[in-house]
């Protein structure tokens, strides 16, 4: 008996360490969704986990503290610990169960002297500041205002009144969790949530509507087609909200998310990037393939004079039926991509080739 136990706990710690979640998902097979229903239990697929902390590399900032408002089983807090070996973690988690599930497999990941696991409710959370990013991410629990105490729903309309804005008591627990980030963040934080969409467009998510442009930093929203089921065990829309706390943005930007290859990288349909340097280097050129970004922004720091800027560009320009296209050379794949680029930068482009085309050796981009 005693091999045996040692066998399967020795499974166990080689599908944590693989990236794999045996103990929640036993959970999940053990107390029913319905069971599960009344505390928002509803564990996060790894695609949904990958593509959002895709979303969060791409912003390319270093991570200091994670705090996962929702932990559960510990699914984005080991994800973002191996991602970002030197950060440190709060993840907070109501169910002393769930919770105990999560010890574990941190002590299995190895990761247990890098986290707090707090045992509570998030909106009671506190924190002391640090210095450098911290990363709200997570999965906050779906749980309906029918079972919100009363004294939360107080508490959700004052705080909400303390920072200038009305909120209805028909909200749910995860526009609860929005509002709580907002009062814990600092500015320079990230964040990024997967909800239920229904906040985009029911009254009661007027208040959130209006916290993303007006604190919360809102940057970017995928909303998921309904072909593309998020939760296995619930059935419901499903949105990925990116934000960065205390920047004052007052514009959004919304993409769908129509297949499961789009979720898994939370697609680069939306981004336009700039990169470094004065020509495209193969780990640039690497980044854009992989990250599937379709629009390149080029500033001053890429370029050294207007020849420079001209190979840089007429070099790599191609006009197609689709609009205009940039080969990038891969040294992974050793082939080239061919990406679209950005419409403005490509009508600028055009009109500037009138009076430099193809074979005359003039610099597209000139001062005379």
């Amino acid at each position: 008996r005693k091999s045996t136990d040692t066998a399967l706990l020795a499974d166990i710690k080689k599908a944590v360490v693989a990236g794999f979640d045996p103990l929640g998902d036993a959970y999940c097979a053990i107390n029913s969704p319905e069971a599960r229903r009344s505390q928002g239990q509803t564990f996060t697929p790894g695609d949904v986990v990958e593509g959002m902390l895709a979303w969060v590399k791409r912003q390319r900032k270093s991570i200091a503290r994670l705090v996962d408002p929702g932990a559960g089983s510990g699914r984005y807090t080991l994800a973002v610990l191996r991602a970002f070996p030197n950060a440190r973690a709060v993840a907070v988690e109501i169910d002393p169960m769930v919770a105990v599930i999560l010890r574990a497999n941190l002590a299995a990941a190895g990761f247990s002297k890098r986290v707090r696991v707090v045992v509570g409710d998030f909106r009671s959370l506190t924190l002391q500041k640090t210095s450098g990013t911290t990363l709200w991410i997570g999965n906050p629990p779906y749980v309906r205002h029918h079972d919100i105490e009363s004294t939360w729903k107080i508490w959700y309309s004052r705080t909400l009144q303390r920072v200038g804005h009305e909120g209805s008591q028909l909200a749910g627990l995860h526009l609860h969790f929005f509002l709580k980030t907002l009062e814990l963040a600092a500015e320079g934080d990230l964040g990024c949530y997967v909800t239920a969409a229904e906040w985009l467009d029911v009254k009661y998510g007027m208040a959130l509507r209006q916290l993303l442009t007006n604190g919360l930093g809102g940057k970017n929203v995928f909303v998921v087609s309904p072909e593309v089921q998020v939760f296995s065990d619930a059935l419901v829309s499903a949105a990925i909200t990116c934000f960065a706390p205390g920047s004052r943005r007052t514009k959004m930007q919304f993409a769908e998310i129509a297949t499961d290859k789009q979720l898994r990288k939370l697609a680069g349909q939306l981004i336009m990037i700039r990169f470094p340097g004065t020509t495209l280097d193969a780990a640039t050129a690497d980044f854009l393939k992989t990250n599937g970004i379709r629009a390149v922004c080029l500033f001053r720091g890429n370029m050294t004079d207007s020849v420079q800027l001209a190979k840089l560009t007429a070099d790599h320009v191609e006009i197609t039926a689709r609009g205009m296209l940039w080969r990038v050379y891969s040294s992974k794949t050793k082939k080239t991509r061919k990406i679209p680029v950005h419409a403005e930068v490509a009508q600028l482009t055009r009109q500037l080739m009138l009076t430099a085309p193809a074979g005359s050796g003039k610099p597209i981009f000139r001062n005379t």
